[in-house]
């Protein structure tokens, strides 16, 4: 079995920023959702999962905050037209055959460091689609990262 993990926000915000000026028939800005949806259907047709799915940040845990009271704090606000596209995305992505994942209080690369040891535990292979350098932690032989850059997967080798 192979568990695909896509790090939702990093790639929001990459197809915004690479598309940022496409529009839709109303004139709306719809880059992130046409690049998202685009990568998310190249990363079925080169990897082949059984399970994918698309992980989200839903805050940031109150633990990280309180160690360093300055964590993520220059980080700046989501642009609104990437804000707006965010909806769509999540109603589209189901349609494709990719759950949604997050949970309260809880980044992304925390649940995806889980489930892909979750999924090693079980003698499942799990791909990470992220850019999270923190994620390289955990590589091994049934767990790699996915780089649209490379055309390769991140072994341990490349740690």
């Amino acid at each position: 079995m192979k568990l695909l993990l896509v790090d939702g926000y990093y790639y929001a915000y990459r197809c915004f920023h690479a598309l940022i000026g496409l529009t839709n028939a109303r004139g709306e800005p719809a880059g992130a959702v046409y690049g998202f949806l685009k990568a998310l259907r190249r990363m079925q047709r080169d990897l082949h999962p059984d399970r994918a799915a698309v992980v989200w940040d839903m805050g940031t845990p109150a633990r990280r905050t309180d160690l360093q009271p300055e964590y993520k704090a220059q980080r700046a606000e989501m642009p609104e037209p990437l804000q707006a596209q965010l909806p769509i995305l999540r109603e589209l992505i189901p349609l494709l055959g990719f759950s949604s994942v997050f949970l309260p209080d809880t980044e992304a690369d925390d649940l995806m460091a889980s489930y892909a040891i979750a999924a090693q535990n079980r003698g499942w292979e799990a791909i990470l689609a992220t850019a999270d350098k923190d994620l390289y932690q955990i590589v091994g032989p049934k767990i790699r990262i996915y780089s649209t850059q490379k055309t390769d997967l991140a072994t341990p080798k490349d740690t």
